[in-house]
């Protein structure tokens, strides 16, 4: 019997997690939009009468020029059959708006020309989003979060999975895809994302970034998990960029796991980074490739950090660049590592 290779075993565990990590949505009804019963005006007014866990088919090409917000309730939007449904200009914003409730939302197959998809939760509960399929187009001249999911408080578990996301970050700590932990806790996976910056040079921010207790001073922990995800292009603070306690002292504890992700760049900045402050950061990073870039991996801690630790494992990583790891002496203690191949300098790091 032959065993399959362990980045081949890693793409297959990957796809089966990603099938089953989010429970199904049983569907109270399904509406077409537009033209369905209680669907003939706005895809809001769509929206606004659905009831818990209905599904919402959008079954036209006609670019959709108003932006929608899915609040407080469970419910599915995505493409009719045969249709490929466009947002210019425009996006989706998902929230629980001052509900405590659980919130169920799930949107695939649209399309957005400089647009966006937000997901964030601020209740005592539990809120599942599953966002996948989308093709998210930027202008040069746009800039922000391609898609966002954000866990204020209670508890979010997020799929992010099979994604297009091209353009340009918002400033030096946004991420065309943007996962974050701001006092809730998150378990986030993200599968198969094809991210690209559309600056030939160095663009501000990352192309996916984890960021956890974004100034909120709330103890923010959690799972977050990357893998196969294929990010092109040069980012100011890199193109997986892991972050803890970016602007806030209080302690945040997380888990990161990067598996067969690919980075590549235009031979500047870095291409994966991880940066704790006061709190720790158990990272995984395994099979990943990282090529083009001034550093493929970067562990370091925030500046006036005291206390920061990163612990964890970087294993079978392909990493070419000028400097393939550098570690800040002291926070990575823990950090084991054996069977990468290197082709550059390494900073307080002996493989």
């Amino acid at each position: 019997m032959r065993l399959p290779s362990p980045r081949s075993a890693c793409f297959l565990a990957s796809s089966f997690l990603a099938a089953i990590a989010l429970p199904t949505s049983a569907f109270a009804a399904t509406h077409l939009w537009p033209g369905g019963a209680g669907c003939t005006g706005t895809l809001q007014a769509c929206i606004n009468a659905s009831v818990s866990n209905d599904r919402i088919e959008i079954a036209t090409n006609t670019p959709i020029t108003e932006s929608i917000t899915i609040q407080a309730r469970n419910l599915t939007l995505t493409a009719a059959a045969g249709y490929t449904p466009a947002f210019l200009g425009n996006g989706i914003i998902a929230n629980n708006s001052g509900s405590n409730a659980d919130m169920d939302v799930r949107i695939s197959k649209l399309r957005f020309e400089n647009g966006y998809v937000t997901a964030t939760y601020a209740g005592t509960g539990r809120a599942v989003f599953d966002l996948r399929e989308l093709v998210i187009t930027r202008a040069p001249g746009a800039s922000g979060p391609g898609i966002q999911v954000i866990a204020y408080s209670g508890t979010v578990e997020a799929m992010v999975y099979n994604n297009r996301v091209r353009g340009l970050p918002l400033g030096t700590d946004g991420g065309l895809i943007r996962l974050a932990g701001d006092g809730g806790t998150l378990n986030a996976s993200a599968f198969y994302n094809q991210v690209s910056s559309t600056n030939p040079q160095t663009a501000d921010g990352s192309g996916i970034t984890i960021d956890f207790d974004n100034g909120v001073g709330a103890a923010t922990s959690g799972t977050v998990k990357l893998h196969a995800n294929e990010v092109r292009g040069s980012y100011s603070r890199a193109g997986i960029f892991v972050s803890e306690g970016r602007l806030s002292n209080t302690p945040s504890n997380f888990s990161v796991r990067l598996y067969s992700n690919v980075v590549i760049g235009n031979n500047e900045s870095t291409g994966i980074s991880v940066a704790p402050r006061n709190g720790s950061i158990d990272a995984q990073l395994v099979n990943n490739t990282v090529t083009r870039v001034s550093t493929a991996v970067r562990i370091i801690n925030w500046s006036g950090a005291s206390t920061p630790v990163i612990s964890g494992l970087a294993r079978n990583n392909l990493l070419s660049a000028g400097t393939a790891i550098a570690i800040n002496p002291g926070i990575a203690t823990g950090f084991s590592n054996d069977y990468n191949l290197i082709n550059g300098a390494t900073i307080n790091f002996t493989p």
